[in-house]
């Protein structure tokens, strides 16, 4: 129920010229719209309490009444108006323009719900019928004027933005959204696409800066594709369905505040995430998928085996705890021996750089909104480094380098720091203080497409331990991008042959290079089926450019190395993160910081116990006892199976007697009574080979 305080707004000059307007009108339309209007108005001057749902019951009687097949399309079109408004939080305003570029005669009102708090997706409304839409604006205007409304984030209650109007016990759930999607996808509404360039976008949401801003973000070249889909019109790369009655099922799943570019203070804009399937099937397809998800999620596995936590103290940085260093510590040492086989060097720079560093490399002009600084003696301000390219760039340049001498292959484990938004953090998977398996190759244009054939194998050699399977995406120039075409025409020429001779499967991905060039970006398939970017190889023409990195070649004059950016692993933290939930937090034996736990029985074999724990150790395996004299032997082995250890020696008199230990693996399958010696051997085995295999 509504309660209405205050009549001025009837006086307006804005209505007095919606009436004007509507009398010209109904000259030719009848006179049911105008009565319609005034019957509405009529309510709130005599301060009448009428719910929402009587005021639009009445609406719809009214114009019901109309046998005119045009205000019958208006009736169709003003039910999904009032959908569109129940699904946009802080609708504040409506305005009108001409001139819909969507219009193959340019002619037709469009309509743009703008919202209080700069919606990222404003509903556009077009009409071919001018009297009808006529009618529309004034009485939406009008409607909107006095019950404007908004979900918040808490219980979704619809509330009225303006102070003297009051909803009481409205409540508009995630399930009503849910079904006013499914009215909305009945009209089997035509999804079309429109090119536009800078001038008709800004043209197009010049109500709106934040539409602007996002557009601006979303566009790599000339042009911008614009989706329409009835009434609505937004920014996708699509390509979408043809219509939405193939939508038939509907989920709603959470109305979150949105953290933008270049903000630092709470934003209230909101945004509605839901997704849409064809029928029931794909949704409960779906609903089971996203239930393992859940299940494997590292963030509750880094938990519930201590692996590592975030504090407000550091946010977006990890804290490692034992166990979850051990994985670090073991998944660099794996590319640390790749590297020593490879003929990579490992090389140590500093963190912390003045600008003078950035501004050469370029880094400082299109990235230092995303670099942590520090001002010090003085006015000097210096950045921690984001990436390690441009301190490799120096190392190169500190003396003159020959032909022999390359390919240089340089490796660098440093922490790097991005100012990431708050917003955009997410566990292991977004962090702000990270580490790269980053190296970068200096090489001859003759040797680099053996080089990019040497980068590909590293990277199928370990995708292959952790059991990936992966393809490669050839990601060609960008516009705009910086180079002479004929470099990029041989440096993307180079690439093809390149990953034809790697054999591997691979497509094309036009476009979607760096500015600097061309790069190969390999794609991982986990356990369950989602795909993750994590490996990229880069060509870069510029930076050798913008540090004049020269050799001496053959013939004794000066020539300009390639430089490629090469990471396999990518950022450890978000390949931990992959990794937890590839495995479901059961860690092969050669990664897992839980690898032996042993179990003595009977109060004679607890010394044995600790000496088959000290055996293992000094072989190099993580093994811990469990001499808890209160629990029984049933217990303590479901605690070992539920914190995830390998194997589970189990040991009495007999194994003692016998230099045995019963084994189980954490599966629960038993594996029986082995001389230590031979698990020994079997385990260290599967620990060398890198082996994801759990029995032996």
């Amino acid at each position: 129920m509504c309660k209405h305080t205050d009549c001025s707004w009837f006086n307006s000059p804005v209505l007095a010229g919606c009436v004007t307007h509507l009398k010209h009108v109904t000259k030719r339309r009848g006179t049911q719209m105008l009565s319609l209007f005034i019957y509405v108005n009529w309510i709130w001057s005599r301060q009448i309490p009428v719910s929402p749902a009587v005021l639009w019951q009445d609406m719809i009687v009214a114009i019901s009444c109309q046998q005119n097949p045009d205000v019958n399309g208006f009736l169709e079109h003003w039910k999904r108006c009032f959908i569109h408004t129940l699904l946009h939080p802080n609708l504040y305003n409506i305005l009108c323009y001409y001139n819909d570029p969507f219009s193959p005669s340019h002619k037709g009102m469009k309509v743009q719900l703008t919202q209080y708090a700069q919606s990222p997706s404003p509903v556009f409304l077009s009409h071919n019928y001018p009297e009808a839409c006529d009618f529309l604006i004034y009485l939406f205007i009008f409607f909107t004027s006095y019950l404007s409304l908004c979900l918040t984030t808490t219980d979704f209650s619809i509330l009225d933005v303006l102070p003297e109007y009051i909803f009481n016990h409205s409540v508009l759930s995630l399930n009503d959204v849910e079904n006013m999607c499914k009215e909305a996808a009945a009209f089997n509404l035509p999804l079309s696409t429109l090119e536009l360039n800078i001038e008709e976008v800004q043209q197009l949401f010049q109500s709106s800066k934040l539409r602007l801003q996002l557009v601006r973000q979303l566009m790599n070249g000339p042009t911008v594709t614009i989706y329409r889909c009835g009434d609505s019109v937004g920014v996708c790369s699509g390509p979408l369905l043809p219509h939405t009655g193939l939508l038939k099922i509907f989920k709603m799943l959470q109305l979150s505040p949105v953290t933008l570019a270049n903000q630092t203070d709470t934003s209230t804009l909101m945004r509605l995430f839901g997704v849409a399937f064809p029928a029931e099937k794909e949704k409960n397809e779906w609903e089971r998928e996203l239930e393992e998800a859940r299940r494997r999620d590292h963030r509750r596995i880094g938990t519930d085996q201590e692996l590592f936590f975030f504090n407000d103290v550091s946010p977006g940085s990890c804290f490692f705890m034992p166990k979850g260093a051990h994985i670090y510590n073991t998944l660099t040492n794996f590319i640390k021996s790749e590297y020593q086989r490879r003929g990579f060097n490992e090389v140590v720079t500093p963190t912390l750089y003045t600008t003078a560093l950035w501004e050469r490399s370029g880094h400082w002009e299109h990235y230092s909104d995303n670099m942590f600084t520090v001002t010090l003696e003085g006015s000097q301000t210096y950045a921690l480094k984001p990436m390690n390219c441009p301190a490799h760039c120096l190392m190169f340049e500190q003396r003159v380098r020959s032909w022999r001498e390359l390919p240089l292959r340089w490796a660098d484990f440093g922490a790097l720091h991005r100012n990431e938004l708050s917003g955009a953090l997410g566990g292991l998977t977004r962090v702000r203080r990270f580490c790269q398996d980053d190296a970068h190759i200096f090489c001859t244009p003759d040797q680099l497409e053996q080089e990019i054939v040497a980068c590909l194998d590293f990277v199928r050699s370990v995708y292959r331990v952790f059991g990936f399977s992966f393809h490669c995406l050839l990601s060609t120039r960008p516009t705009p991008c910086l180079g002479e075409p004929e470099q990029w025409d041989n440096a993307e020429q180079q690439l093809e042959r390149s990953l034809k001779h790697f054999g591997e499967r691979w497509e094309l991905n036009p476009g979607d290079g760096a500015f600097y060039g061309p790069k190969i970006d390999i794609q991982i398939k986990d356990a369950i089926g989602r795909q993750h970017q994590c490996a990229t190889i880069q060509l870069d023409f510029q930076l050798p450019i913008r540090f004049h990195l020269q050799y001496v070649g053959k013939d004794g004059q000066l020539h300009r190395p390639v430089m490629i950016h090469r990471a396999v692993l990518g950022s450890l933290e978000r390949m931990i993160a992959i990794l937890a939930e590839n495995f479901g937090g059961k860690w092969p034996l050669w990664l897992s910081p839980a690898q032996v736990m042993v179990i003595p029985v009977g109060g004679n074999s607890e010394s044995y116990a600790k000496q088959v724990v000290q055996q293992f150790r000094e072989a190099g395996f993580l093994a811990d006892l469990n001499d808890d004299q209160g629990a029984t032997l049933n217990k303590k082995i479901r605690s070992a199976q539920l914190a995830q250890f390998n194997y589970i020696f189990v040991v009495g008199d007999k194994e003692r007697e016998s230099g045995t230990v019963n084994v189980r693996s954490r599966r629960g399958k038993q594996l029986g009574r082995r001389p230590i010696e031979e698990v020994l051997t079997s385990l260290k085995q599967l620990r060398d080979t890198r082996s994801n295999q759990d029995e032996f």
